[in-house]
């Protein structure tokens, strides 16, 4: 699957696919090294430069670079405006996971380093701080979540999954039977994922947050004034520069014009002569 694939190796296959995507008249400049991120859309950003280029009509090399610039600096802008609702909508979920929910440990080789890990939890005050009870199943599937490591023996497994209510033994065995993987460390790697990442949010969806204070907190952290200023110091950046820059495309096109112009004028300044010079000949 492609969430499988190492970061680096996503981040090409995105930059693959938009350079398969666009057409030939836009792959200057800009837009032809612009790095995207994992999770932006190609699609996305090939569209924004379509419209620019349909908008604008660049005529040649010079004119297509700038306006590839001008769409770079736009996506950009787009970027910084995006990145403050990504790290409010974290700021907010760590707040509602402070009050609310349990995050299962990660999943360890052996029970020692499992062991170890529950102890450095508990010093870090995570063991003993109680959470608001979310749901009997959310702690079982939690508790179950945390009890696993690569080396546990395949019996003993197949009892833990057994001692899940139906629901969830149910939708284990189904989504990740144990006749698909090769081994039993690949078995309960596979199950782990499915809890942590379906089964826990599943219930989670069942409870809504309570509205608490410290939503409030979390959200001055990202929209306080100090915040918000630099966001909108660095989009009057982007700004100045996609100006500087229209005007610049202008002032090419002005000149290509002026340059077609002198052209046209001067051939037909030589076609005037010779039509001159033959009308002289005759007489």
């Amino acid at each position: 699957m492609s969430h499988d694939l190492p970061l680096s190796k996503r981040a090409a296959g995105s930059r693959k696919a938009l350079t398969a995507k666009t057409p030939n008249a836009m792959k200057h400049g800009a837009f032809s090294s612009i790095d995207l991120l994992p999770w932006e859309s190609p699609e996305e950003f090939a569209a924004l430069r379509r419209g620019l280029f349909e908008k604008y009509s660049p005529d040649g090399p010079l004119q297509e670079d700038c306006m590839a610039s001008i769409a770079s600096l736009m996506w950009r802008k787009r970027r910084v405006q995006k990145k403050r609702e990504i790290d409010l909508a974290a700021e907010l979920d760590r707040a509602e996971n402070s009050i609310l929910w349990k995050h299962p440990l990660p999943l360890c080789d052996d029970q020692m380093e499992l062991t170890k890990q529950q102890l450095a939890h508990m010093r870090d005050g995570d063991g003993t701080k109680r959470c608001i009870r979310v749901s009997e199943e959310y702690d079982e599937l939690v508790s179950f979540s945390c009890s696993l490591y690569r080396e546990l023996g395949p019996s003993i497994f197949r009892i833990k999954i057994g001692g899940l209510p139906s629901e969830f033994a149910d939708h284990l065995n189904k989504t990740c039977p144990e006749e698909n993987y090769e081994t039993t460390s690949h078995w309960v790697a596979a199950v782990k994922r499915e809890v942590d990442t379906v089964l826990l949010p599943l219930v989670r969806k069942r409870y809504p947050a309570p509205v608490s204070n410290r939503y409030y907190e979390a959200a001055l952290k990202v929209m306080n004034q100090e915040r918000l200023l630099s966001d909108l110091a660095a989009e009057e950046r982007i700004e100045r520069n996609v100006d500087q820059l229209l005007g610049r495309f202008f002032k090419l096109q002005m000149a290509d014009e002026v340059a077609a112009h002198r052209k046209n004028s001067s051939a037909r300044m030589i076609e005037g002569s010779f039509s001159s010079g033959k009308a002289a000949n005759s007489d």
